[in-house]
């Protein structure tokens, strides 16, 4: 049989099981500055072995607390998970993978070792180095039906929407004797399913990278508004869509600003950012590259997307005559800035 075509079956039904997820694709995310790469292998999914590819799912899974629904997976009672759970509710889909290591002993143990990057639906990112050690074998009867039900269930929906599956799920049937029709059905999930091993893991661990400049998003908003509806501002990036619906542009917040005035900055970071990096929030003129006025630091729970919100008032202390909103991070001993956006141009008086 050729190979080609049932990796990308394989994969195709794990990132149907996985489900879609509409990105609201509120800021282009930033690229990692550096990582684990520099001996690496980059490579398409689809053109993986099967149980490469089965074993990255699985870490996905492991993440999100449901390795128990991937009927090819067998997790040993001696297994050794390690990751960071996602948040309940979120759905992280694989964007880019980078082959880091893989290894395989004489008796079958393979270690893989790789680079992951994913979203939701909202847009944070997950970006993690990983490491699986697991085998392979023939699964049983029992094992058989549950992966065969896995297939059909998975792969019906999503075969009807893609014309390069159906395409390669033609071919497919050709070779298995099947009437190459491209329609999927029991008869070509179970051939799927032949070819499907059982990954049995001893091991999975997921550490997290955090990027030198984390991507994020800055919202201000008028403080009458927060605080009128604080219960719909104070949920994290639960809050995310609210804020964004709230939110002053620049050219409404330089209109609006007069002394006196409060004001709720709110700064939601699609990174991770690291426990042990403080972050602030500072102001100063708009044609200055240093914060005058800094908020306290605020430090991210691990594993976590933080929100920093800050109270601000447009007094004495902050320029009414141009005014920069600065996000700093803590990098070494000192806090340098990640992202500045300028709320109000400063405006100089011409000569006469």
């Amino acid at each position: 049989m050729n190979k080609k075509y049932l990796p990308s079956l394989v994969v195709l039904c794990m990132v149907a099981f996985l489900g879609s997820c509409a990105n609201l694709d509120m800021q282009s995310i930033s690229s990692a500055k550096s990582g684990p790469v520099e001996t690496a292998t980059y490579f398409d999914p689809l053109d993986l072995e099967p149980s490469i590819s089965q074993a990255m799912f699985a870490v996905e899974m492991a993440k999100a607390n449901n390795l128990a629904a991937l009927p090819y997976v067998s997790v040993s009672k001696s297994a050794k998970i390690d990751v960071f759970a996602y948040p309940e509710g979120a759905v992280f889909l694989p964007r880019r993978q980078i082959v880091t290591e893989y290894s395989s002993t004489p008796d079958g143990v393979v270690t893989l070792g790789f680079f992951s990057e994913s979203d939701d639906q909202v847009g944070r990112r997950d970006i993690t180095v990983n490491k699986v050690i697991y085998s392979t074998r023939k699964p049983n009867k029992k094992e058989l039906a549950a992966i065969r039900q896995w297939t059909l269930k998975t792969g019906k929906s999503f075969f009807k929407k893609s014309a390069d599956a159906r395409r390669d799920l033609t071919q497919f049937q050709k070779e298995k004797g099947l009437v190459p029709d491209g329609a999927f059905g029991k008869k070509s999930a179970a051939a799927i399913s032949e070819e499907i091993s059982m990954v049995e893991i001893q091991k999975i661990e997921s550490s997290i990278f955090h990027p030198e400049t984390p991507s994020y998003l800055m919202f201000i908003l008028p403080y009458d508004v927060v605080s009128k509806n604080i219960d719909k501002f104070n949920g994290g990036f639960g809050s995310l869509i609210e804020a964004g619906k709230q939110g002053l542009t620049v050219e409404q917040f330089a209109a609006k600003a007069k002394p006196g005035d409060k004001f709720v900055i709110s700064v939601y970071f699609f990174d991770r950012i690291d426990p042990k990096a403080g972050i602030k929030i500072g102001f100063s003129a708009s044609d200055q590259p240093w914060s005058s006025v800094q908020s306290v630091a605020s430090y991210a729970t691990p594993g976590t997307w933080p929100v920093v919100s800050e109270t601000f008032c447009v007094d004495d202390t902050l320029e009414t005559n141009g005014l920069a909103a600065n996000i700093l991070m803590k990098s070494g001993f000192i806090y340098k800035s990640i992202g500045t956006c300028i709320l109000k141009e400063k405006v100089v008086a011409e000569k006469e």
